[in-house]
């Protein structure tokens, strides 16, 4: 499959997925894996395990992440492996992460491996406010 949109309110079942773009506005649901090059949208996001390159959405729930960048409002893993930055503006729930750069709200981790861990107040903001702050604050 090279490109899948789900729409807001729609909510999509799968065992395993590979797509080039991903773009969830609504509910994905992967029991297995899911394999894609950039997944982006306000959507809510629930899978086994999570490879692609950017990884963008409102609410996360996987086992394990690997992923180039990520922003996200809301991600709950035992795994969470990030090449670049990593920009959580609500609440980031882990047992373990690897990132160089780790913005965060609120988080509950295990193990931490970050070169460089912002802090940012604890209000209600979104990706882009979050991204903000975090720039601000440096």
């Amino acid at each position: 499959m090279k490109n899948l949109y789900i729409p807001k309110g729609k909510t999509l079942h799968y065992e395993a997925l590979a797509c080039r773009n991903i773009v969830n506005d609504g509910v994905l649901i992967v029991e297995n894996s899911i394999q894609a090059r950039h997944i982006s949208g306000k959507g809510v996001l629930d899978a086994g395990s999570i490879a692609c390159r950017s990884l963008s959405a409102a609410d996360i729930d996987a086992a394990h992440i690997t992923t180039g960048k990520l922003a996200a409002e809301r991600v709950c893993a035992s795994e969470v492996k990030v090449s670049g930055a990593a920009v959580v503006s609500c609440c980031l729930e882990a047992a373990y992460v690897v990132t160089p750069k780790l913005t965060v709200a609120l988080s509950e981790v295990g193990e931490m491996d970050a070169q460089e861990v912002v802090n940012l107040p604890n209000k209600r903001r979104g990706i882009l406010a979050a991204l903000f702050a975090g720039f601000c604050r440096r």
